[in-house]
């Protein structure tokens, strides 16, 4: 079933690390060390190549805040990982990258919700625009017309003269 590529294509790029990973929490749980173990140094394994193909830019299909959402999972993963292992200072290291990657991805949602806001300013701004000729329109073609009937009525009824 892992080997089939239909089916790998439905789950997330990430999906047999993260599986490991529970696995090994899991048993880490349950007091079974040798089974958790095994479980997190396979979830290294699975995690650590895919967070440098990610960096590395190699993938064109996703976007930024994909990639970096991507890597935030990642790095957690493998941080949590590196400590179950007791490599402290890879766990640290990895934990400050899912940091870095956490705030970029708050970043460019930010960033997103500004654009999105200002999009919508603009629309309102050009709608209030729009709005405010149609009105003027409408006033000039109200005199133009009233001027018309001033017009029309001097020249069927010119004024009386004494």
């Amino acid at each position: 079933f892992v080997n089939n590529n239909k089916a790998k294509m439905q789950f997330p790029t990430d999906y047999l690390g993260s599986l490991y990973l529970e696995l090994g929490e899991t048993y880490a749980g349950l007091n079974n060390a040798a089974k958790a173990k095994q479980h997190f140094t396979d979830a290294r394994k699975e995690q650590h190549p895919k967070y440098y193909d990610l960096l590395s830019g190699a993938n064109k299909n996703i976007t930024e805040y994909q990639k970096q959402n991507l890597l935030m999972d990642i790095s957690l993963g493998l941080s949590k990982s590196f400590n179950a292992l007791n490599s402290i200072d890879s766990a640290y290291y990895f934990l400050q990258r899912h940091v870095e990657h956490r705030d970029r991805v708050n970043n460019l949602n930010t960033l997103w919700r500004l654009s999105m806001n200002l999009s919508n300013y603009k629309k309102a701004a050009e709608d209030q625009k729009r709005t405010s000729q149609l009105q003027l329109l409408q006033k000039d073609n109200l005199i133009s017309s009233q001027r018309l009937q001033q017009q029309t009525m001097l020249y069927h009824f010119p004024p009386y003269q004494y």
